[in-house]
């Protein structure tokens, strides 16, 4: 059989599945520059979508932890209003991602020249389904994405738990293959830039992310997986990062333009997205310093241009969960604030509260997929845990902080903080005997800011933070009755194609998005009653 492979055009995101035919060439073996574009096109579309970061990261993930509130189209997550077509996104877009990786791994499968661009390749589809997998659970992994390459366009549900140790076998792999020297340039490669040593200590990043899931499910599993990912090397610094750096291009109507940041684009689709008050007093409440670093007050929305009032106004309000701006009751009336050259700016309601740095959000931010902070903070959980780290708890937590901190000016370019330092706020808040699981779970809270999904994921994981049911409105889905959403619904088009294996997935219950997936065991960790 000739290999095939799909030549995805960067600027188009020609990723649809129904023009397979139209957009596979047929050489006698693949090449390099092929595969390199399936990487570079993964790797942007990654974040570089505004549509699909819509649906998942923004929408849900950022609103149903509460870090956003207000608008209408960061409130669908935050007041629990069931859109479906937003949760179908998600879905739809990671498994056309995934379908184009599966026939560039199967056509450079076994070349040894091309070692490391299956490495790549792998990876990417591995963190693309953990995605899946940690938001609908049990989903098609053996046999997705194979439709073109072996006609499985039905393919079944695969076990959550199986999925995951498939991942924990895939990821050691890797790990040794390139610690055996494997081979490759790996030219496409946006995040890394083709520098395997990055790839391998992401590799085993991931591999403790997803061994910590495990902690309530299987903990000896979860202990002998991060003990492994630990061992064999993670990120070391904030230059480990998995980032994108997006170009200034807004969002294009018709065309999927990736150069911008999709996440930053959808900010500025919206409008009016205001910080939850969940999110600003738990900064505010301890004087944190990142508050201001990462928050600020504005007359307007903060990516207009408008003025930046945060230290006339000195006061750092958040929106309250569960309401849109226009229905939140007992608003504050309008106040006033004199700037520098003694002009006087009216605030109203909505420009009194809290919104993300400017260049946080601005259209070539860059998106941050996996932080060093956020490593060093599961170390932190593993230490404590099962002391397997080396270093005690309180010195991944110390070294996490710093991190985020300077992270959020080197990286994202935050101005300094107006309201104290790291110093102060290390030495009034260390990690503190019996509250470590909450302090770790809620700075991995706070350095997932702009990362809804994986905040989403580490909630349902540990706990942290502890959150209040939205209140009952109109927008409301009233078959949660009271709880906060636990997962994604499968999508209506799936249970009309494939439904028959949808329906062995759900082994009974329904397709509700009030359903835990496997390694989440309780459905009430991290609401307070």
């Amino acid at each position: 059989m000739k290999n095939t492979i799909l030549i995805l055009l960067l600027m188009l995101g020609l990723t649809n599945c129904q023009h397979f035919e139209e957009l596979n060439i047929d050489p006698a073996q693949p090449t390099q520059t092929e595969i390199d574009k399936v990487i570079t096109n993964v790797e942007a579309l990654m974040s570089g979508s505004r549509e699909s970061i819509w649906g998942y990261n923004y929408t849900f993930g950022m609103g149903i932890t509460q870090q956003l509130a207000g608008q209408w189209a960061i409130g669908q997550g935050s007041v629990y209003h069931k859109a479906s077509y937003l949760m179908d996104r998600l879905w739809n877009t990671h498994y056309e991602y995934i379908q184009n990786l599966r026939i560039a791994l199967h056509d450079v499968k076994g070349q040894p020249d091309m070692q490391n661009h299956y490495i790549v390749a792998n990876t990417l589809m591995i963190y693309l389904f953990a995605q899946l997998t940690d938001t609908y659970g049990d989903i098609p992994y053996f046999q997705a994405g194979k439709g073109y390459l072996e006609e499985l366009y039905f393919p079944e549900y695969d076990a959550q738990e199986e999925i995951y140790n498939h991942f924990f076998e895939e990821l050691q792999a890797m790990h040794n293959q390139i610690a055996q020297g494997s081979q490759g340039n790996v030219k496409g490669d946006v995040f890394f830039n083709g520098n395997m040593q990055k790839w391998q200590r992401l590799i085993n990043s991931l591999h403790l992310r997803l061994a910590l899931r495990l902690v309530h499910v299987n903990e000896a599993k979860a202990k002998e997986e991060a003990s492994k990912a630990i061992q064999a090397g993670l990120m070391q610094s904030n230059e480990d990062m998995l980032v994108m750096r997006h170009e200034n291009f807004p969002y294009s109507a018709g065309l999927d333009e990736l150069r911008g940041n999709g996440l930053s684009q959808t900010f500025h689709f919206g409008g009016a997205e205001r910080i939850c008050s969940t999110f600003s007093d738990m900064l505010y409440h301890k004087n944190d310093p990142r508050l201001t670093i990462m928050f600020g007050v504005f007359q307007g929305d903060a990516f207009t241009g408008s003025i930046d009032v945060t230290e006339e106004f000195g006061k750092y309000l958040g929106h309250p969960a569960g309401y849109f701006l226009w229905d939140v009751p007992n608003k504050n009336p309008t106040d006033t604030v004199i700037i520098e050259d003694g002009t006087k700016l009216p605030l109203e309601y909505v420009d009194q509260l809290l919104q993300a740095r400017r260049e946080m959000t601005r259209l070539d931010a860059p998106y941050v997929h996996m932080t060093y902070t956020e490593v060093e903070l599961l170390q932190a959980e593993a230490a404590h845990r099962w002391q397997v780290t080396g270093e005690p708890a309180a010195v991944h937590y110390e070294k996490a902080l710093r991190a985020h901190e300077v992270m959020l000016r080197e990286v994202y370019g935050c101005p300094p903080s107006l309201n104290g330092d790291m110093d102060t706020y290390l030495e009034e808040y260390p990690l503190t005997t019996g509250q470590e699981l909450r302090q770790i779970n809620e700075q991995l809270y706070i350095n997932h800011f702009l990362n809804g999904q994986e905040a989403f994921a580490n909630w349902r994981r540990s706990g942290y933070p502890e959150l209040k049911v939205a209140p009952p409105t109109g927008d409301m889905d009233p078959e949660l009755n009271g709880r906060i959403p636990r997962s994604f619904e499968y999508p209506n088009d799936e249970l009309t194609y494939n439904g028959e294996n949808v329906r062995k997935a759900l082994d009974g219950k329904r397709n509700f998005w009030g359903n835990t997936v496997w390694w989440d065991t309780d459905p009430m960790r991290g609401v307070l009653p």
